[in-house]
């Protein structure tokens, strides 16, 4: 996997190169910048490594095969009966979206502590659980919750609990 990463980074590079006045050093280094967002992005989204080879369907070496082929082969490839999607699949990937609109909500929202919650969504029915600081944080929630387009039923298991201070002091609710 470390020469198509070396492959890619070689390309990928050309273009900040030529839009951003870089040089071939800075270059390699906002890609790999950009790269690392994206890393932590997926991680937070899916909880996955985003290089595991195991999370996808077709992984292609371009070390191995020039660039037109590799398209040939990934336009083929989608219209075989094994890349469609399944019911199962996207049943998934509305699931998924509806998980990540309500942390959205969550997290946009400045009044709610959201680092100690998690949510789980499925087939319209989304749960949060975790904790938050105070019970107008929780009623907060709630509120969030219910407005997010899709959610036909939610369920909350939230606690309080309190975020430490400087000093490792807690600050009792």
């Amino acid at each position: 996997m470390g020469n198509t990463l070396g492959l890619l980074a070689e390309i990928s590079s050309h273009a900040p190169t030529q839009q951003h006045g870089l040089n071939r050093d800075e270059a390699t280094a906002f890609i790999c910048g950009a790269d690392e967002r994206r890393r932590r992005w997926v991680k937070y989204l899916y909880d996955r490594e985003w290089d595991d080879a195991s999370l996808y369907d077709l992984t292609i070496n371009l070390a191995t095969m020039s660039l037109d082929t590799a398209c040939d082969l990934i336009c083929h490839a989608i219209g075989e009966p094994e890349f469609q999607p399944t019911d199962q699949s996207q049943q998934y990937l509305q699931d998924a979206c509806l998980r990540c609109t309500v942390e959205a909500a969550l997290a946009s929202d400045s009044a709610v502590w959201r680092q100690g919650l998690a949510v789980r969504a499925t087939a319209g029915e989304v749960a949060v659980c975790g904790d938050v600081q105070s019970e107008r944080q929780k009623t907060r929630v709630r509120e969030l919750v219910s407005r997010v387009d899709g959610v036909k039923k939610y369920s909350l298991d939230i606690g309080l609990a309190s975020e430490p201070l400087p000093g490792g002091r807690r600050l009792s609710l």
